[in-house]
């Protein structure tokens, strides 16, 4: 496309692409993109995990670039000037994403809310200089139009996730963009939690700020979203207004492939309902010299499946890494796994209590394959660095085969869309055959058709014998095989009982 052609497109559009691939190190992730985002529009973007979204938004940023074999253009128009230059983009466009949030915790960088607002003038993570003059005015502004006053003096990694987010909002509005990027905001969070947030971002559109929203539930649309874009193995697939776009089938489902139950069947599951399995007695956990857990007495037994309610903050990850044995309870307090006070070693635990969390794929090192995280989960270890067998190989490809994963095995977790990373990390887990499996916000980053194999498969392996004890925020994600809830509050079990 000629310079003077630029002029010939619409002045009203913000970001233009036509044609557009995008290729990393000879592999094709996105294809033949023709999208353009105009002003007063608001997009959403959906699609299966690995499908492109966060390509996309990385593409539209600046962050990738089209591959110069396609030919295609990718325009912007800011500022009236149509122009294809990137320079500057990722302060103009700015992005929120669980991943940025993940970033402050891997490096345990315990800033103010505050400090992190201001690292938005430099699109930075870390705070490397101090603004200073109108950019200290701007960021007030921000804070104060945003009421997040009270938060911007707490440490970021104090913050609940709900918080958090809202602080990162913060952070990419500091400098008026022209496009505000949100890649999966309400991930990990409760439900009063995700209506703050979703308000707080309505208001932000109706504040005249377009946003282009990639999720994976509808329910989560803002009532501003005017239009919707559908992606499956980086091409879009559909486009156009939000009503012609969910109406009728958006996409083919791809369901998980249910492997034989045989292989369920060689659980550790098959001993005497009734035998007790966790007991955790008057127990309280304090972190940092403040306590999170407050007089805990709880009791699981075989053939009970329980799911734990509680917003953000209530304490219910906590709890969770109790039970596995990560944290342990403070003098006075008691647990015992399965029958004993001492059941061996943290490693001997970790083979026979499997956890998933946000945690581990927060800290997981990025530059592993797939078939090798899953293969570490013998050793319970962040990476492989031990000699495996070809049993351990059989077993780890028999889960990937079983999650349909066999395609990201020798792919790295660096080049994987946040759901595929967290398959990855639930095959890891299943390799040992735990008795206890913990799943903390499993779904967290899954499509509705991952989200719904992965479910049935719990359900599968919680009716064969294995105990689950699952953390949600969602309720339509808990299986029908839970018999029992928990709700946590402020540190404290507010109320345990059977499911009716």
């Amino acid at each position: 496309m000629k310079k003077n052609t630029l002029l010939l497109l619409n002045d009203d559009f913000i970001v233009s692409l036509d044609k557009v691939d995008v290729m990393i190190e000879g592999l094709t992730l996105l294809s033949g993109i023709t999208w353009r985002i105009k002003r007063g529009e608001n997009w959403a973007v959906m699609g299966g995990n690995g499908a492109g979204k966060s390509t996309l938004l990385k593409l539209i940023r600046g962050e990738l670039w089209p591959a110069q074999s396609s030919r295609g253009k990718r325009i912007y128009n800011l500022d009236g000037i149509p122009t294809e230059s990137a320079i500057g983009i990722k302060n103009r466009i700015p992005l929120v994403s669980s991943e940025l949030q993940d970033t402050y915790h891997r490096h345990q960088w315990n800033m103010s809310g505050r400090d992190v607002v201001q690292t938005g003038f430099f699109d930075t993570a870390w705070l490397h200089e101090k603004p200073a003059g109108e950019r200290v005015s701007a960021a007030e502004d921000i804070i104060r139009e945003l009421k997040l006053d009270r938060l911007c003096g707490k440490n970021f990694l104090e913050m609940s996730q709900g918080e958090a987010r809202k602080i990162l909002l913060a952070r990419a509005l500091v400098t008026r963009p022209a496009l505000l990027l949100l890649d999966e905001p309400c991930d990990g969070l409760d439900a009063p939690s995700r209506k703050k947030l979703l308000h707080m971002i309505e208001k932000i559109t109706e504040s005249g700020t377009p946003i282009l929203y990639a999720g994976h539930r509808t329910e989560e649309f803002i009532p501003s979203i005017s239009h919707v874009l559908v992606m499956d193995s980086g091409k879009i697939i559909k486009q156009g207004e939000k009503d012609k776009v969910l109406s009728g089938e958006l996409m083919p489902v791809k369901t998980l492939r249910r492997a034989a139950c045989e292989k369920l069947k060689s659980f550790k599951g098959g001993a005497k309902k009734g035998r007790l399995l966790i007991k955790i007695k008057n127990a309280d956990v304090f972190i940092g010299g403040k306590a999170v857990l407050k007089n805990i007495s709880w009791t699981m037994r075989r053939g009970e499946n329980w799911a734990f309610a509680g917003r953000n903050g209530a304490g219910k990850s906590t709890l969770l890494k109790l039970i596995a044995g990560d944290l342990h309870p403070a003098l006075g307090g008691e647990i015992s796994r399965f029958g004993r006070k001492n059941a061996g070693s943290i490693w001997d635990l970790k083979k026979r209590i499997g956890i998933v969390t946000p945690e581990l794929q927060r800290d997981y090192a990025y530059d592993i394959k797939g078939i090798d995280a899953v293969l570490s989960g013998f050793f319970s270890s962040i990476g492989l660095y031990d000699e495996i067998t070809s049993s351990q190989k059989n077993a780890a490809r028999f889960w990937l085969d079983y999650f349909e994963l066999g395609y990201l095995s020798e792919k790295k977790l660096s080049e994987m869309s946040y759901g595929e990373q967290r398959r990855i990390l639930i095959a890891r887990t299943m390799v040992n055959s735990p008795e206890i499996l913990i799943l903390d916000e499993p779904c967290s980053g899954l499509d509705s058709a991952a989200r719904a194999g992965f479910l049935s498969f719990i359900d599968q392996a919680a009716r064969s014998g294995v105990a689950l004890i699952m953390a949600t925020h969602h309720l339509d994600e808990i299986p029908p095989s839970v018999t029992h809830m928990l709700v946590i509050d402020e540190g404290k079990i507010i109320r345990q009982c059977p499911v009716s």
